[in-house]
């Protein structure tokens, strides 16, 4: 059988400290996304500093979101208790795409520019986020039907997140590495034409849902809850609807205030 075998521990040691291959590639993800951050607001007319205050908000509130979000969908009446609110385990990453730009939103209002700040968020967040899942791949998680393809990977170590030790598996962390690092490119590359600000964040949430839409045919660690679908998949839709609604919104606005303006064509105007 030909297959990518991965025989590592989810954890290692560093000296007293044990860490998880999870955490610690979700943090070179961040650290990656904010130094393209920083790097490229002056380019952007933006603040690095104040982008940087963004970047903080974002943090935080994803890692809050993503658990709240979780406990949610497992268990609503675990909101009701504080103390379940912690935990290592259990985090649903919508949670983090939901709570993050409400939190830079927070920080930033005062600026005037905060649909540009987002966008420049939106543009190094897939790039980030296949770093990320990086540390999901090495550990197994995921993972999908067992396959005989050439890209199934095969996880012997006895603390690896699949079942089996001897059989190959479908990654669904390998296949978002990929669709995250495509639509990097594609945002990168068509970062100028998407209009008013607000309008490449709008796409990259659509297009990162869409993605995950089609991922979560693979996954199995998300319930069914109707017809046919499972619960990340619903809420994909829902992304992706937000995302088109969004663009459309956005693009009216321009252009009303064109021709509010007397201008020929559309301006880009930051909304705050």
């Amino acid at each position: 059988m030909a297959a990518i075998t991965l025989d590592l521990s989810p954890t290692f040691s560093l000296g007293p400290v044990e860490l998880a291959w999870h955490g610690v590639m979700i943090a070179v993800g961040i650290a990656v996304g904010s130094a393209l951050v920083v790097r490229l607001a002056p380019s952007y007319g933006l603040d690095p500093a104040r982008a940087t205050d963004g970047i903080v908000a974002i943090a935080i509130a994803g890692i809050v979101g993503s658990r709240l979000f979780f406990l949610a969908q497992d268990d609503a009446a675990a909101l009701l208790d504080p103390g379940s609110w912690l935990g290592t385990r259990g985090f649903a990453f919508y949670g983090a795409m939901l709570a993050a730009p409400l939190a830079a939103w927070v920080v930033l209002r005062r600026t005037g520019a905060v649909l540009r700040y987002l966008d420049l968020y939106a543009l190094t967040f897939p790039l980030g986020m296949a770093v990320g899942r990086v540390g999901d791949l090495l550990s197994g998680e995921h993972y999908g039907p067992r396959t005989d393809a050439p890209w199934g990977f095969v996880y012997p170590h006895p603390d690896s997140e699949t079942p089996l030790r001897d059989v190959a598996y479908q990654s669904g962390a390998f296949y978002e590495i990929i669709a995250a690092g495509l639509l990097f490119i594609v945002a990168w590359r068509l970062r100028r034409t998407f209009g008013p600000p607000g309008a490449l964040l709008c796409a990259v949430v659509a297009g990162y849902a869409a993605s995950r839409f089609v991922i979560f045919f693979v996954i199995r660690d998300s319930p069914v809850v109707g017809l046919g679908l499972r619960q990340a998949q619903w809420t994909s839709l829902a992304l992706v609807a937000v995302g088109f609604v969004g663009i459309w919104a956005l693009r009216r606005r321009a252009r009303r205030f064109a021709v509010a303006s007397g201008r020929s064509s559309p301006q880009i105007s930051d909304a705050t």
